[in-house]
Formats: structure tokens, C-alpha cells, sequence
């Protein structure tokens, strides 16, 4: 049986998401490790929150962490372990959260300034391998 230390197969693009509070995200992670290796998402050191919004999942090389309407609570760091007998990775991604009322400051202030930002936020979203963008940030986008 062949025995791979965890590694992660891929850069992520970005490792700090700043998205409005109501967006949804997901962050994929592909890596190699054999055997299997136990893999555990963290939020600043602790355990995730709210499972009804919080979902990972591990697949035979990747492990993606979605989360559903981002609160401002939600903020943070957040860390993948992937670990075997052999070794162990970890990788961190920072979600700053935009509170509704610095949103709606922005866009009072300069509403082509935010539209402009967001569509940015959005296409690197789009484009970058390892994190997929999902519909609400589209439609919190179209909504102004």
C-alpha cells in the first residue's frame, strides 16, 4: 500500500474572503494522503457554529467547508487539518464580514463605488480554483 504524508495538491487563489453579511460561500480544498486521513475545520482555534449553516465535506482529495448566509459573527479565521498517520497540513482562510450597516454607509455614499467592488469580489470569485462563488452574492449584486 502506498503511504502519502498529507499535502495539499493546490494553491487557493485567495486565503481572505471578504463578503456582505447574507452571502454564501464555499472553500475547496483538493489534497493527497493515503491512507484516508481525518480532516477537521476550525473557526479561531474552536469548533464550527451553527450546523444548520456550516457544512464540510471530504470526498477521496477534497474536503470543502460551505456556509450558508454569512453573519457578521461568522467572521475570522477558519483552519483545515488533514491528518494521517504520517503527517498532517493545515491551511487558514480569513472571512471578513461587511456589516449591513457598513454596506449600506458604502452604498449611500458611492453606490457605483460598491457596485464596481462587488463585481471585482464577484469575478475573483468566479475564477479562482479552490472557491466557488454561490447565487446570493449575485443577487445582492443585482439588487443595487
Amino acid at each position: 500500500m502506498l503511504t502519502v504524508p498529507p499535502r495539499f495538491t493546490k494553491q487557493l487563489a485567495e486565503t481572505t474572503l471578504t463578503l456582505p453579511v447574507g452571502c454564501s460561500t464555499a472553500v475547496e480544498v483538493p489534497f493527497a494522503a493515503s491512507p484516508p486521513p481525518k480532516v477537521t475545520w476550525s473557526l479561531n482555534g474552536g469548533k464550527l457554529p451553527d450546523p444548520k449553516r456550516f457544512k464540510t465535506d471530504t470526498i477521496s482529495a477534497m474536503t470543502s467547508l460551505t456556509i450558508a448566509k454569512v453573519v457578521r459573527k461568522d467572521a475570522g479565521k477558519y483552519t483545515v487539518v488533514v491528518e494521517n498517520e504520517h503527517g498532517k497540513c493545515e491551511l487558514a482562510v480569513t472571512l471578513v464580514v461587511l456589516g449591513k450597516t457598513n454596506y449600506i454607509q458604502l452604498h449611500r455614499r458611492n453606490t457605483n463605488g460598491i457596485k464596481a467592488k462587488l463585481a471585482v469580489l464577484l469575478a475573483r470569485l468566479s475564477s479562482s480554483p479552490g472557491i466557488r462563488k454561490l447565487n446570493t452574492c449575485v443577487d445582492i449584486l443585482e439588487s443595487l
